[in-house]
């Protein structure tokens, strides 16, 4: 097995608990800087993680593809659904939901990257073009199945991700952290 096929398992086999490490770097940031303005520091750290995620999100999906003899898609929309319901294919729900997954950090990053710009419908337009392009550079490379139930998915992982980032931002505003570190020091 090469190298890049120890990264590309590595990553596949800990990608949720690389979600969860996420989200949780996300939360402490956000408890850090949550009554202040966000230092140059911090927007370093959130733009470079976002490229590192970014990086290994095309890794995963372009990277690590070699390419087939022919074009493969699927044109119809929730044929993986369908397949799942008749009993055909049930592994294809678990796919759904790792390609929401996939997408849940790019949700959280964006919703960093578009501040003062608290538009949900600006995160969907980004996701829905990354995911189009990922699945567009499939298909024309021959390097895996174009379908629209994938941009689907991912869209609406973005989405969810920028939802919980935001409600996480919220909540942490929320606490009143100097009456926390009062009680703490009692």
């Amino acid at each position: 097995m090469s190298d890049a096929m120890g990264v590309y398992h590595w990553i596949a086999a800990h990608f949720i608990g690389l979600v969860v490490l996420g989200v949780s770097g996300f939360i402490v940031l956000n408890i850090v800087y949550a009554h202040r303005e966000k230092s140059a520091a911090y927007k370093i750290i959130v733009f470079a993680a976002g490229v590192v995620y970014l990086a290994a999100l095309l890794y995963l999906t372009l990277g690590m593809r070699s390419p087939q003899a022919e074009y493969t898609y699927e044109l119809v929309l929730f044929w993986s659904y369908w397949e799942v319901f008749t009993g055909e294919e049930q592994w294809l729900l678990w796919e759904n939901i790792a390609n929401m997954f996939l997408f849940f950090p790019f949700g959280i990053f964006l919703y960093e990257w578009l501040s003062g710009k608290r538009k949900w419908y600006l995160c969907m337009i980004v996701v829905l073009c990354v995911s189009t392009g990922i699945e567009l550079t499939q298909l024309l490379a021959k390097l895996g199945l174009f379908e629209f139930d994938d941009i689907l998915h991912n869209t609406l992982g973005g989405i969810l991700g920028y939802a919980a980032a935001g409600r996480i931002t919220v909540w942490v505003k929320s606490l009143d952290l100097a009456r926390l570190r009062q009680s703490q020091k009692q």
